[in-house]
C-alpha cells in the first residue's frame, strides 16, 4: 500500500510480534516507540510541537487492537524516550528537563497525565525497569526515581 508499516519482532528468535501501518501524519513526524514484552503493550508517540500517543495490545493474529489514544499538549522541550510500565495502565515520557508519568487505564481511554518531575539538570538517557525510573543526566552521576517523582 506504500504507507509506512512499524513491526516488532523478538530479537531472541527473530520472529515478528506486531505490526502496524502508520498514518501519513505519524510517518512524517519524530516516533518515539515502546513494546512491554510481558503485557503484551505497544505505545506510539509522534509529533513535533504537538505530541500524540497511541497504546496497542498485541492480539494472537499479530493485530494491534487500540487501548487509548490522544493528544498529549505541547511538547516543552526535547523528547529523550517513552517507556511502558509493567502494570499494563501507564507509561513515563521523558523529556531533556521533565518525566512525566500518563495513565491509559480503561476501554478505549484518553492518556491522562498523573505526575509531572520537573528536573534540575537536562537529561541524556532514560529507562524505566521494574517500578524504578533510571535517570542520566548530561552531567553528573545516574539518579534513581520511583514512581511518585522521589529519588530512592
Amino acid at each position: 500500500n506504500g504507507r509506512p508499516m512499524l513491526a516488532v519482532w523478538r530479537t531472541s528468535n527473530g520472529m515478528k510480534v506486531a505490526e502496524h501501518t502508520l498514518s501519513d501524519v505519524a510517518a512524517a513526524s519524530p516516533i518515539w516507540v515502546d513494546y512491554h514484552r510481558e503485557t503484551e503493550h505497544l505505545v506510539i508517540l509522534h509529533g513535533v510541537s504537538v505530541v500524540s500517543a497511541s497504546v496497542f495490545f498485541t492480539d494472537e493474529s499479530l493485530s494491534l487492537r487500540p487501548v487509548a489514544m490522544g493528544s498529549l499538549g505541547t511538547a516543552e522541550s526535547k523528547l529523550l524516550a517513552v517507556r511502558l510500565i509493567n502494570d499494563a495502565r501507564h507509561f513515563a515520557v521523558a523529556e531533556a528537563d521533565a518525566v512525566h508519568f500518563w495513565s491509559y487505564a480503561g476501554p478505549r481511554s484518553v492518556p491522562q497525565q498523573v505526575l509531572r518531575v520537573d528536573l534540575p539538570k537536562p537529561l541524556r538517557g532514560f529507562e524505566v525497569e521494574g517500578r524504578l525510573a533510571y535517570l542520566l543526566p548530561e552531567q553528573g552521576k545516574l539518579q534513581v526515581m520511583n514512581f511518585q517523582g522521589e529519588r530512592v
